[in-house]
């Protein structure tokens, strides 16, 4: 394996990961090729590695350490799998639109009842997300205090540049759609539709944003005690929110793949396929953030029973 191809390989781990025992990695990645390893066992083995230590590195991975350590990264994954389940949820917001204009009446209760549970779901667990973010304030106002804006100032002025780029160019897309005919909103107009899919992804990107950096401040900052055990329950409750919204959107595509598929495709109820691209992508997101979420929420059950006990 030649020398680039190593580096490339050892940057899958954090700098400060590589700093330490970068060197001693790399001669066990020559040892295993005189050994006789195959390079694509070695490379998945260094790549799987790395990415563990990266998810340690932010605070993402159990180390089946102690509970409190299990919890507070469960609380990070959870808070990192609501942004990807918002995601997608956001894409199923859009692509739902007008459906039940195009349901008869007849097949309309059951998907109307599923997509109100999505949005139940999705506001009470943006909710929730809003209180362990205003429990944990406290401890980040006394952090920035203490020094800790200089290790942030950066990042979150980055994260409010983008948020203002994407309210004014939400403005400007607004007013652009308002002289538009819905059939040119729904990409009858080229310009258009490439300028909304450019704001659905700064949208994106403004959402991973925040997100990163409410990850960082929760990993700088001292979860611990009541603290930690409250956001472990807030944490739990959020993964059965997005369990429930996922739940709901399914609930809601089997309703109308069943009575109205054709709705799916924006068109009035007939024959057509249940199936729809836009609709699987989005879909998927939430049912891989609802996985993560709880991924995140069995790490925090460990925590609640010791303090239940």
């Amino acid at each position: 394996m030649s020398a680039p191809a190593r580096r490339l390989l050892l940057r899958s781990f954090p700098p400060a990961w590589r700093a330490r025992y970068g060197a001693e990695l790399e001669l066990l990645i020559l040892a295993s090729r005189e050994g006789g390893a195959p390079r694509w066992r070695t490379a998945a083995d260094v790549l799987g590695a790395g990415a563990r230590e990266r998810l340690r590195s932010w605070g993402l991975a159990g180390d089946g350490g102690s509970a409190e350590e299990d919890a507070r990264s469960g609380v990070l994954l959870v808070l990192g799998s609501w942004a990807l389940l918002t995601l997608g949820g956001a894409g199923v917001q859009k692509f739902s639109e007008h459906w039940e204009e195009l349901t008869p009446g007849p097949h309309r209760a059951l998907p109307a009842g599923a997509f109100d549970g999505l949005v139940l779901a999705g506001a009470l667990g943006s909710g929730l997300l809003a209180a362990g973010m205003l429990l944990a304030l406290p401890r980040l106002l006394a952090l920035l205090r203490a020094g800790g804006w200089a290790l942030l100032r950066g990042q979150a002025l980055r994260t409010v540049a983008g948020t203002i780029v994407l309210i004014l160019a939400t403005v400007g897309l607004a007013a652009w759609a308002h002289g538009l005919s819905t059939a040119q909103r729904n990409g009858a107009d080229a310009p258009y539709g490439l300028a909304f899919l450019a704001w659905i992804a700064l949208a994106a990107i403004t959402l991973i944003a925040w997100t990163v950096l409410a990850g960082r401040c929760a990993r700088m900052i001292e979860l611990s005690g009541a603290l930690l055990i409250s956001e472990a329950w807030l944490a739990l409750a959020v993964a059965i929110a997005a369990l429930t919204a996922t739940f709901s959107t399914a609930l809601w595509w089997g309703a109308l793949a069943a009575s109205a598929p054709s709705v799916l495709h924006g068109r009035p109820a007939g024959g057509g396929s249940a199936l729809a691209f836009p609709l699987i992508l989005d879909a998927g997101a939430m049912a891989l953030g609802s996985l993560l979420a709880l991924t995140g929420a069995r790490r925090c059950v460990g925590l609640l029973r010791t303090a239940r006990g």
